[in-house]
């Protein structure tokens, strides 16, 4: 191959003696795979035989390798040779100066040196100190972007050999490679020319290659010969390199001698988000995810929940929460815990990949919030119900461990409040007067989850929706200043457990405004463009290609830098389909690991997104059934009272501009945000994407989405809203929504009416959406737009 600034041959032969024939499948093998030749020689008639290997060689390597077998080499019994010969010639694509070579000293050993000629050029290459084996390794790459010479050099100037033998399987040098970076060196080495060859024998017998040399070889597949079986004699290499200012030359050939028995710098990457993608905002401490979503359209208008199958639109009621509990979670378990945590993290990705395959636009939840919630379902629970919820968070067996997992990321929320990054993580459990709650839940859910139990009168259920919604608005900043009607109330309802979650976080370098432009946003590959206001920020930033996924893998951090921004942006315009499938092993902290800093030219949409789901058919559909039917088993809120849930609804809020993030929850919570990510790269979210809010002691998900598509709005030159305004700004424009209603099903006079009520909120703009049992029908209701 031939591309001008490299030159690649790799030429394969076979030469058969006169007397033998080669076996067709052989031959057929040899010309589909290899793209080889045989050629009949009479190797009686050394001398011409020589002749014409030799000059195969010669013409395969450019004239580098004139002799590659000798007559000293020959054997009259030879029956077959095969050749493979490799040319490499390729400049540099940095190359050396002229001018800046000098004889130098090279250092034979400590004490002896040889006078040579010395390159020496500055500038950009990859780099990686490996400690381990006290060594240096750089990449030195060709032009033509194919090919590339890395150095391995030992820090010690006789350390060679040690650094050989610690050279093997269990510390591949690929595992260094992924791991340099781009840094300024002044590289210093030397102009090289060496020819040299080897009988390769010794060396494939040592590494157990052996049979093929003796009586046992079994090659019969190759050829028939008169005289009897073949074997290999030998195997022979002849090599060369040349390294000089501008390039490297180098040529190789081999030959295997069969006889008778009886005689490789990258180009920035440009990371864009205008298409749909995932987003995760994680704690990253104690590695828990606090809200994941998936984005595919950041300004649609009409949205189905595809589980639910009813559109809605504005004039759809206000939905109502059928209960809801918002506790923080941490995860902070500690080292030794890490594998536990982990499994605990899967609950996540599951819930992601349910929500992937049953909402086909934009949704945002919070994982951390929905954890919460079921905490204090958990805490209720006995027999069979407690293990149903107990194995879906994959929580461990030990139930002070398990609190552990449950309570500490609330614990490190509530430690997240500054003029920089705010978070507030609530939970309450309204319970009736008429009731006696259990003094052991009361205590265990303030000490563990922090959630209070609030007494109110449930024969005034406008009194008590007042009152929790005043409690809502609140503690969201005024986000959801809705969450129950007054028809969620009904005779049955004896509780209702309540958890928000809020977030705002100001990016660490935030995006310009005056940078904004309207730019295509492509929902689907033969969808036409969808004008958006995209943001633009250049920033060193955490970042890998996850090949796997084949998704580019973003970090974008807040002010507090424990709080970032997870985005994982599918590297094919139509690829969210196929990342919807593979949503399951988004899983934290795997999916930030061995993440390079490099610097970014980001473009992404501004947005916000509202979405409410009915959470308890999403968690049937993930296993979780027991605790919605009559044989719940939820013993401990109540003295002498039992009960079940009704149903769950979880609502959540996020906008993200310029400045940075604003996002609520509510449905049972634990808030985390994100955290941040350098080499030089662009990205443009400008097709579907994957989104996560993070919090890196804990690794926990504050919130997690998908935007899916974007679609005007009419005020896309309007400046961000600031808090005061959003849900003003929210209200004002025209919306799609979807509502999650459901009639709460007739209870038995000794079972109450537990009611589970999630909420959510983004930080710079968020709403509640209120259930309304009064509907027949259940769907899911979302708002989204792009400021």
């Amino acid at each position: 191959t031939s591309e001008g600034e490299y030159k690649i041959k790799i030429g394969t032969h076979v030469f058969l003696d006169k007397n033998a024939e080669a076996k067709n499948l052989y031959l057929c093998k040899l010309r589909r795979y290899y793209n080889s030749a045989l050629e009949k020689v009479d190797f009686s008639d050394t001398a011409a035989a020589i002749s014409a290997i030799n000059n195969w060689a010669s013409n395969v390597t450019e004239g580098h390798i004139q002799h590659l077998v000798s007559e000293a080499e020959a054997h009259s019994n030879t029956v077959m040779l095969l050749l493979n010969a490799v040319y490499f010639n390729g400049l540099w694509e940095i190359p050396f100066p002229d001018n800046q070579t000098a004889t130098g000293p090279f250092y034979i050993n400590d004490t002896h040196t040889v006078d040579v000629e010395l390159m020496n050029t500055t500038d950009k290459f990859k780099y990686y100190d490996i400690t381990e084996l006290d060594a240096q390794l750089i990449r030195l790459p060709y032009l033509g972007k194919k090919f590339a010479m890395y150095i391995l050099l030992p820090n010690n100037k006789t350390g060679l050999d040690a650094l050989i033998n610690n050279l093997g399987p269990e510390r591949p040098l690929t595992d260094y490679i992924s791991n340099m970076t781009m840094t300024s060196i002044n590289l210093i080495m030397p102009k090289f020319e060496f020819d040299f060859t080897t009988s390769l024998r010794p060396i494939l017998e040592k590494i157990g290659l052996v049979d093929m040399f003796t009586s046992a070889a079994d090659l019969s597949d190759i050829a028939e010969t008169k005289s009897g079986s073949l074997v290999v004699s030998n195997v022979l290499q002849k090599a060369g390199i040349s390294v000089t200012e501008i390039g490297t030359e180098a040529y190789a050939a081999s030959a295997v001698e069969l006889m008778d028995k009886f005689g490789g710098e990258e180009e920035p990457i440009e990371i864009r988000a205008d298409h749909p993608f995932m987003f995760f905002i994680e704690e990253e401490r104690i590695k828990t995810t606090v809200f994941v979503g998936k984005v595919i359209n950041p300004e649609k208008t009409k949205v189905v929940d595809d589980k639910l199958n009813v559109p809605t639109g504005d004039t759809t009621p206000p939905a109502e929460c059928s209960g809801a509990s918002c506790t923080a979670l941490d995860n902070r378990i500690g080292d030794e815990k890490e594998a536990l945590q982990t499994r605990f993290n899967f609950f996540d990705a599951d819930l992601l990949k349910e929500l992937s395959k049953s909402n086909r636009g934009n949704f945002l939840v919070s994982p951390a919030s929905i954890k919460t919630l079921l905490a204090l379902v958990l805490e209720a629970a006995d027999g069979s119900t407690f293990t149903e919820i107990r194995n879906l968070l994959r929580l461990s067996d030990n139930i002070t461990d398990a609190r552990m997992q449950l309570g500490d990321l609330q614990t490190a929320l509530q430690r997240s409040v500054s003029s920089r990054v705010i978070v507030d993580c609530v939970a309450q459990a309204f319970v009736s007067k008429a009731l006696v709650t259990n003094d052991t839940y009361t205590r265990i859910i303030k000490d563990y989850y922090d959630a209070e139990v609030n007494h109110q009168d449930f024969n005034q259920p406008q009194i008590v929706t007042n009152y929790i919604n005043s409690w809502i608005n609140t503690r969201t900043r005024g986000l959801i200043p809705t969450l129950l009607d007054q028809s969620f109330i009904t005779r049955e309802t004896y509780s209702i457990l309540v958890s928000a979650v809020y977030f705002d976080g100001k990016w660490k370098k935030e995006f310009q405004r005056r940078n904004t432009r309207s730019r295509c946003f492509y929902p689907e590959p033969d969808v036409d463009c969808q004008l958006t206001p995209m943001m633009t920020k250049t920033e060193e930033l955490f970042y890998r290609f996850d090949a796997s996924l084949d998704a580019h893998v973003l970090q974008i951090p807040y002010q507090e830098e424990r709080f970032f921004m997870v985005i994982v942006l599918p590297f094919k315009k139509d690829g969210i389909k196929q990342l919807d499938l593979d949503s399951s092993r988004l899983v934290f902290p795997a999916l930030i690991q061995k993440m390079k800093l490099l610097e970014v030219n980001l473009t992404m949409p501004r947005f916000s997104i509202e979405f409410e789901t009915k959470l308890s058919s999403v968690l049937q559909e993930m296993g979780l059934n027991e605790v919605f039917s009559p044989k719940a088993k939820l013993p401990y809120i109540f003295n002498n009272k039992q009960g079940k849930i009704s149903a769950m609804i979880h609502k959540a809020v996020m906008e993200v501009t310029e400045k940075g993030t604003k996002a609520a929850a509510g449905s049972g919570a634990s808030v985390v945000p994100l955290m941040h990510g350098l080499d030089s790269i662009s990205l443009e979210l400008n097709r579907p994407f994957y989104y996560f809010v993070c919090e890196a002691d804990t690794q926990a998900i504050l919130f997690m989405g998908r935007l899916s598509t974007m679609e005007e709005t009419g005020d896309q030159e309007r400046a961000g809203p600031g808090p005061d305004s959003t849900l003003e700004s929210l209200q004002s424009n025209n919306q799609l929504t979807t509502s999650s209603n459901q009639r709460v099903p007739p209870q038995p006079a000794n079972k109450p009416n537990l009611q589970i009520n999630p909420t959510a909120h983004v930080s710079h703009g968020a709403l509640n959406y209120p259930y309304d049992p009064a509907q027949s029908s259940s769907t899911t209701r979302r708002r989204q737009r792009v400021f």
